[in-house]
């Protein structure tokens, strides 16, 4: 049918000394009380000290880098703090002219990733010829050049990538093939079939949601897409969860409709266009509690048998309308296998329409090239190096831990991505608003909470396993062991990283035994060193 549709644990030899492990024992304020007495400061400043709250939450840890000066351990770069990033946000300072975006990002612009850097100057460029001039118009200025010295530096790697192929065993080639031939298409933007991919589809829908203020719009995107990734479209053995179902038609089909719709298909002075009408695949795919199931198929029996009915003129072919009245009204799986494409198509209609109340071209885009790809016709996919390295590794299965899967995916990464690369940005970006692009630009750079032995690992979720993180090194770490990912970056901005945090203990926000175990961590789990001689000074450790 075409229906649209330790507390920390002590580490008492980690600085040689017993002098720590003799105060914990002396002490009697438990974990989540305020610190009194003279706990941990200095034996000549004990005059001094007062209560104090140390941080204990994710929120109160990321606010750190609000009023201070934090760099990631792992780029070493300065973090905007969440509280300043969504106060920008808020304040529409990214959708302002770029005259006034410039004034406002100007204190960030040493936080920024080298390709967001790079796209901030050449915005500020603009800004001092057009100040009026909105980041959406100026992203599409610059967007036909910037796309042509793109594919210029991913030619040689694309190159490399190829050559590095020919390695693969045989039974894996033919396959490699298709794969590199879809990756041409999208590069060269031709035309091409390429199936439907849900996970897809949910992961940019969301991470498109992620940029609209907190209002209904955004929790329904966020539901349709995780209503998407519903595994029982790809399976026929499968029904689609009543829960499911409930979220995707929401409350609005109710008894009167539902007979006005059935009754509808024998009366010739009706026209029932199901194009645009979730109903007949509400009553398909429901529970037949109420008989509706029988009587939208005795109905439909009677229409096509019926002299001058034409299934066109309510949006169906004759094939289809066939294959409901031979439909078993208490076989509800296979009532549901016929309308489970109408149900993602209806799914996407909705992504579509509220892309439209808002003015967001790129959700437009993506509801418009997801419905093609889902009735497989030709679509023009912009080339993505996530989807790509996630694709690869798709290709590569049961090849892991092989000299050839490393080598290939190690080329992999050497291609430009938006936070490196400005040409990258402006070319992901071209279908973005005004909003995103600002939203963009400056998020990779948010602090965000890094667990230092990640929690599928059975890492703690608490002081002594975090660390401050940019978000865009905290999501591409993601399961890579720490001592992996560390070897990446400069070992000096782990020990910048540490002198703050240590700072920050002797303020009085960070309790020094959270600080001892968040080396500890990232000691055990990155096998560095780090040195804490500014808090052992300061209590005497």
């Amino acid at each position: 049918m075409k229906i649209y549709s330790i507390r920390q644990q002590y580490y008492p030899n980690f600085f040689g000394s017993v002098k720590l492990q003799q105060r914990q024992n002396n002490a009697t304020v438990s974990r989540n009380q305020y610190v009194t007495t003279d706990t941990f400061c200095r034996t000549n400043n004990t005059q001094s000290c007062s209560t104090k709250k140390y941080i204990e939450t994710k929120g109160e840890f990321r606010d750190l880098a609000t009023n201070k000066i934090i760099h990631c351990p792992y780029c070493g770069l300065p973090m905007i703090s969440m509280r300043n990033f969504y106060d920008l946000k808020n304040r529409g300072v990214f959708s302002s002219p770029i005259g006034e975006f410039v004034k406002e990002v100007k204190p960030y612009e040493k936080c920024l990733k080298p390709g967001n850097r790079a796209v901030f100057n050449l915005i500020e460029s603009y800004a001092e010829r057009a100040p009026q001039t909105h980041l959406s118009r100026v992203i599409s200025l610059m967007y036909k050049d910037s796309l042509k010295k793109l594919r210029e530096s991913q030619k040689p790697i694309f190159m490399e990538f190829v050559r590095a192929a020919y390695e693969l065993p045989e039974e894996y080639k033919p396959e490699f093939r298709k794969f590199m031939e879809l990756q041409r298409a999208k590069l060269l933007e031709i035309p091409h079939i390429e199936p439907f991919n849900r996970d897809d589809f949910q992961y940019k829908l969301k991470k498109m949601a992620e940029t609209l203020d907190n209002c209904s719009q955004k929790t329904t995107l966020i539901s349709l897409a995780d209503c998407m990734n519903t595994t029982a479209f790809d399976d026929e053995n499968l029904l689609i969860p009543d829960l499911i179902l409930k979220k995707i038609f929401s409350t609005s089909i109710n008894d009167s409709k539902c007979l006005k719709v059935i009754s509808s298909l024998t009366d010739k002075r009706k026209k029932l266009q199901l194009d645009n009408n979730s109903i007949p695949i509400y009553i398909l795919s429901s529970p037949n509690n109420k008989g509706y199931r029988q009587a939208f198929i005795n109905n439909m029996n009677i229409a096509i048998n019926t002299p001058g009915f034409t299934p066109e003129s309510i949006g169906i072919t004759r094939e289809e309308a066939e294959k409901i009245a031979k439909l078993a009204p208490t076989d509800r799986l296979a009532a549901q296998n016929l309308v489970k494409q109408d149900i993602q198509l209806y799914i996407i209609n909705q992504v579509r329409l509220i892309g439209e109340k808002l003015g967001r071209d790129d959700i437009i885009y993506l509801s418009k090239i997801s419905k093609n790809m889902l009735q497989n016709k030709p679509v023009v996919i912009q080339f993505s190096n996530k989807a790509f390295q996630l694709d690869l590794v798709k290709q590569l299965k049961g090849l892991e831990k092989t000299p050839i899967y490393y080598r290939l995916t190690d080329i992999a990464k050497k291609l430009p991505d938006s936070a490196s690369n400005k040409n990258s940005f402006i070319a992901k970006h071209k279908y973005s608003n005004s909003e995103t692009i600002g939203f963009y630009l400056l998020r990779p750079s948010v602090a965000t909470i890094e667990h230092i032995k990640p929690t599928h690992d059975k890492g703690k979720n608490n002081m002594s396993n975090w660390a401050l993180a940019c978000e865009h090194d905290n999501n591409k770490r993601m399961h890579t062991k720490l001592e992996e990912f560390l070897v990446k970056f400069d070992p000096e901005n782990i020990k910048i990283y540490f002198d703050e945090i240590q700072e920050a203990s002797i303020e009085g926000l960070i309790d020094p035994l959270d600080v001892i175990s968040e080396a500890k961590a990232f000691e055990d789990e990155g096998n560095v060193t780090v040195d804490l001689s500014k808090i052992k000074n300061y209590y005497n450790l």
